[in-house]
């Protein structure tokens, strides 16, 4: 199986789905966003991709707000927490490298839609890549089996 060809797969299907739920929600599709860019729209849809920061410190871990997943993302979300292939999780990380390095580099007329819409395709990338750098870091030591935990407690004793 060519695990590049399918991590861009996912990556397209995953930016689509997830942005054509975003446009939706805000009462308009994406073809009909592009035509028509109306403030009051654009500012509601900004509001849904960014959410306002709370002061209850349940809901904030350290300087940054945890990361919301709503919709289809939650399925990407799952999906990728799930997923078990070292080498499919590095080749999707570097697609979604490459499709933040092609958004950046575009240049944009006076219409605030494509804008926008490049704006949003770049937190929604941004977002999965993030979840896809941080996994190491959040995983539970209970969830390794007890040899392999002691293994690695010895070794940390050795150095």
């Amino acid at each position: 199986m060519n695990l590049i060809h399918l991590a861009r797969l996912v990556r397209d299907q995953m930016v689509t789905t997830c942005l054509a739920e975003v446009f939706e929600k805000s009462g308009e599709d994406v073809l009909s966003l592009e035509k028509k860019a109306d403030p009051a729209k654009l500012r509601q849809l900004h509001s849904r991709f960014c959410p306002t920061v709370h002061d209850n410190s349940d809901e904030v871990d350290g300087q940054c707000p945890n990361t919301t997943f709503e919709g289809s993302q939650l399925f990407y979300r799952d999906f990728l927490e799930h997923c078990d292939n070292f080498a499919f999780t590095t080749h999707l990380k570097n697609a979604l490298i490459e499709s933040i390095t092609e958004k950046n580099r575009e240049s944009f007329d006076a219409e605030a839609t494509q804008l926008t819409d490049v704006i949003c395709t770049l937190r929604l990338l941004a977002k999965f890549l993030g979840l896809i750098e941080s996994q190491p870091f959040r995983g539970q030591a209970s969830a390794l089996p007890g040899d392999i935990l002691d293994t690695h407690i010895k070794l940390r004793e050795q150095v």
